[in-house]
């Protein structure tokens, strides 16, 4: 007998306009037959177009999505989702995973800007580059992600986790600008190539180069380290979140610890080469 096939969206063509997917936890949640899924209007605008004039919908397995022939037209895939698990095979558009509360979000590409923000659960994981403002805050929001991992095998933009609170981001590539800006607290592996004055403003949290951080000299200061202890201790953690960062993790030696950020009297730490 075989196995349940995955609940199945395949993009029919190429689109010049952008196509709102929070549809899918309506139709999941509900587990609403595929020939009625396909009727479903995409918006309440007289012209709307129906999931079925976009998307084939195939396979019964309610638990697991997948979205073939993705692109960047697909904006939020994953909003407000809190079971299961979600592959994208292509790329996937802004606010993707947008307050994600559980189960797992998988982009076989890349993702476009503030995908992740207000994560409060589950995973993110993305196989190429993720755009500006991953798990940061939205314009005008006062916090960032909540909860949850985001693991980015790329590159990522600017303000990278801004305002994040709680959780994990790891990033294997290089990050632009503004990097753990006005952090409240969490922690942020920055992997790949050196970021530029990551940091700026934040209060608590913890971030991890794979070098020396470049740090504002007049906003944090070097503690020393009597032993690795902590570190230790920090690393065990983070092999428990995820296999996949413990792979990469710098080595269990002594680590060069700064504290700051001074301006805002924060009690943030930075730990590098």
């Amino acid at each position: 007998m075989s196995s349940v096939k995955p609940l199945t969206f395949t993009r029919k063509e190429e689109l010049d306009f952008p196509v709102d997917m929070r549809f899918l936890k309506k139709i999941v949640d509900s587990r609403m037959p595929n020939k009625q899924a396909a009727q479903v209007l995409m918006s309440s605008r007289p012209d709307a177009l129906r999931i079925g004039d976009i998307f084939k919908v195939s396979g019964k397995d309610h638990q697991n999505i997948v979205i073939e022939n993705s692109s960047f037209r697909l904006e939020g895939i994953g909003t407000g989702w809190n079971h299961g698990k979600i592959k994208v095979i292509g790329n996937a558009g802004s606010f993707t995973a947008q307050s994600l509360r559980g189960g797992c979000v998988h982009v076989e590409g890349s993702v476009g800007d503030f995908s992740g923000c207000g994560l409060k659960g589950g995973q993110l994981l993305i196989d190429a580059d993720a755009g500006n403002g991953l798990g940061a805050s939205l314009p005008g929001e006062k916090i960032g992600m909540n909860e949850g991992r985001i693991i980015v095998n790329g590159n990522a933009g600017s303000r990278l986790g801004n305002r994040m609170r709680r959780g994990i981001i790891a990033v294997y590539g290089e990050v632009g600008i503004g990097a753990c800006s006005s952090m409240i607290s969490g922690t942020v592996l920055l992997l790949g190539g050196q970021a530029n004055l990551p940091g700026t403003h934040m209060r608590r949290g913890t971030i991890i180069c794979a070098s020396e951080p470049n740090l504002s000299a007049d906003s944090f200061f070097e503690q020393v380290c009597e032993d690795n202890t902590y570190w230790n201790i920090f690393c065990s953690y983070m092999e428990g979140c995820n296999a996949s960062i413990s792979q990469t993790l710098l080595p269990r030696s002594p680590r060069k610890r700064f504290v700051g950020e001074l301006k805002t009297y924060g009690m943030g730490e930075s730990f590098g080469s």
